[in-house]
């Protein structure tokens, strides 16, 4: 797992901080390892949660969906994304997700118990170094395979501890 590269899913959800009514769901997919990622591809969905659904919405979501596939889905917090994501898919009545979800807050706090902050910036900037500014699913995916690289060099086989699956995750 640790010596090759692989691709991984991230989702970034933005809510309208006024009344959560906007949603816009993005997906990026990232290939790369420690301290190395590339991005494949992305895709948007926009959207007002109080008019009714319409097929654009859902062609929308559906896009996105097929676009992650069965891609290992990396988050920085999964009860936030995942909530979204998943009630986006009940109200347009699209099946919700089931892939393996890995959230880079629980891996921080398995393999960096000491650190002060599980805050997303203190981590990629305080604790791996990176100056380079990046978006946010940059530095969720850069954070992503950092950690894994701190695990394996800490001889720590903590993979599976951080994993969630979707539905659970909804839960």
């Amino acid at each position: 797992m640790y010596e090759n590269k692989e691709e991984i899913a991230v989702i970034e959800v933005k809510v309208s901080a006024y009344d959560e009514t906007q949603l816009s769901i993005t997906a990026r997919t990232f290939y790369g390892d420690y301290g190395d990622t590339e991005t494949v591809n992305s895709v948007s969905q926009k959207n007002n949660t109080e008019s009714d659904p319409n097929e654009s919405e859902k062609d929308q979501l559906v896009q996105i969906l097929d676009f992650i596939g069965s891609k290992i889905i990396v988050t920085h917090d999964h009860g936030f994304e995942i909530f979204y994501v998943d009630n986006e898919c009940g109200r347009l009545n699209v099946d919700k997700i089931a892939n393996t979800v890995l959230d880079t807050r629980k891996l921080a706090q398995l393999i960096h118990p000491q650190v002060p902050s599980y805050d997303l910036n203190y981590l990629i900037f305080e604790i791996h170094g990176t100056t380079a500014p990046l978006c946010y699913m940059e530095k969720v995916a850069l954070l992503y395979f950092n950690l894994l690289q701190d695990a394996k060099n800490k001889g720590l086989d903590i993979y599976k501890a951080a994993i969630f699956s979707a539905e659970a995750s909804a839960n």
